[in-house]
């Protein structure tokens, strides 16, 4: 269930007041919950789960750091990117223009639909703000 607020904001072009839908903030999900709750629907242990998702992130920021990107089946993938500052010559580049390395996630068509608000899997629940 996505629970959300409607906000008031206003229209960038216009001026004019207008109002658009918020995600509610919520606590995030633990490796620790993840791993009880995959434990669960599976025969591996809780603890098995855990260490299998900490070596993950390990592997992950590696292969990321390597500059190669990463797919994680349904989910997406993740990619490197980076931010630098031009140079006039080709010659004049170097790793200083370099600014900063990030990271992308790039979803699978399958991950955007089932997120999406067409998909009668989704339902939200509008919360009124206490005053």
């Amino acid at each position: 269930m996505v629970k959300y607020y409607v906000r008031e904001g206003k229209n960038p072009k216009t001026g004019a007041a207008m109002f658009f839908g918020q995600i509610d903030k919520t606590n995030p999900t633990l490796i620790e919950d993840l791993a009880e709750e995959i434990s669960h629907a599976t025969t591996a242990t809780e603890a098995d789960i855990r260490a299998v998702i900490t070596e993950m992130q390990v592997v992950m920021i590696r292969h990321l750091q390597s500059g190669e990107s990463l797919r994680l089946g349904m989910i997406g993938s993740f990619c490197p990117t980076m931010q630098s500052t031009a140079a006039r010559l080709p010659e004049e580049f170097t790793e200083a223009n370099i600014k900063r390395i990030g990271v992308a996630f790039r979803p699978t068509s399958t991950m955007k639909y089932s997120l999406s608000a067409g998909n009668p899997k989704v339902k939200f629940q509008r919360l009124v703000e206490e005053e």
